[in-house]
């Protein structure tokens, strides 16, 4: 078995491990509504594909999910569909992401940015918009803990 990175795995290789995070959701004013756990398990399927597994411990105005995605990549390109989202990310620069998502599950659009200060120390910012307005602002602040 080889542990050679592929060149579609360089750009998204930040992403595997098993991250531990806090997400704080604020109003369109700024506002602090309300904060809670994030558990993520990221992993290579194959040397096109990962599987996220992230469970939210109170997501906004929603409750307690686990979300399981397997996301396939192409270079500098992330994307999934699943019945709880339609995603893109693309690598804009080392160790600095964008992502759009649509989600079945807050019935919102997010526009993330996810930035790794570190290699073990991520950070990322959501604006969702709902019905075409802005819904709430998250920022999420993750450690690699494996």
């Amino acid at each position: 078995m080889t542990t050679e990175i592929t060149s579609h795995q360089k750009y998204f290789n930040a992403f595997m491990g098993r991250w531990e995070g806090l997400s704080k959701t604020f109003d369109e004013n700024g506002a602090l509504l309300e904060s809670t756990a994030v558990h993520m398990d990221i992993a290579w399927l194959d040397s096109e594909t990962f599987e996220q597994v992230e469970h939210i411990e109170r997501l906004y105005q929603v409750g307690e999910v686990t979300l399981k995605s397997r996301i396939r990549v192409s270079e500098k390109i992330a994307r999934a569909k699943t019945d709880h989202l339609d995603l893109q990310a693309t690598a804009l620069s080392a160790g600095v992401f964008f992502f759009r998502v649509e989600s079945g599950v807050s019935k919102t659009t997010l526009h993330n940015t996810h930035v790794f200060l570190d290699h073990n120390t991520r950070r990322v910012v959501t604006h969702k918009i709902k019905d075409g307005k802005t819904f709430v602002f998250q920022v999420q602040d993750f450690n690699r803990i494996d």
